[in-house]
């Protein structure tokens, strides 16, 4: 899931960073789980989101030259813990 994130977010006010982007990888049967999994868990490690940007299912051959996404997916699917991509974050 493919979420853009507020520069009000706890952990930008801080550094004076004016919003981000991260990908969250979500073990779940469906994709609104996996919607509200993951902004549930954004919220409470105290990001601001503002929206979704997308949402899919994980197709390996779509992703098999992004080793990082790879590794995410693989952690996740072994253990069932939520996982962040590296956050993309804009300006200050």
């Amino acid at each position: 899931v493919y979420f853009e994130l507020s520069g009000k977010s706890e952990k930008f006010k801080a550094e004076g960073i004016a919003g981000g982007f991260v990908t969250c990888i979500v073990a779940c049967a469906d994709i609104r789980t996996a919607i509200d999994v993951a902004e549930n868990a954004l919220i409470e490690d105290g990001y601001d989101v503002v929206d979704i940007d997308k949402s899919f299912r994980y197709d390996p051959d779509e992703w098999k030259h992004d080793e990082v996404i790879q590794g995410l997916v693989r952690q996740t699917s072994s253990d069932g813990q939520l996982r962040y991509t590296a956050l993309d974050v804009r300006g200050h």
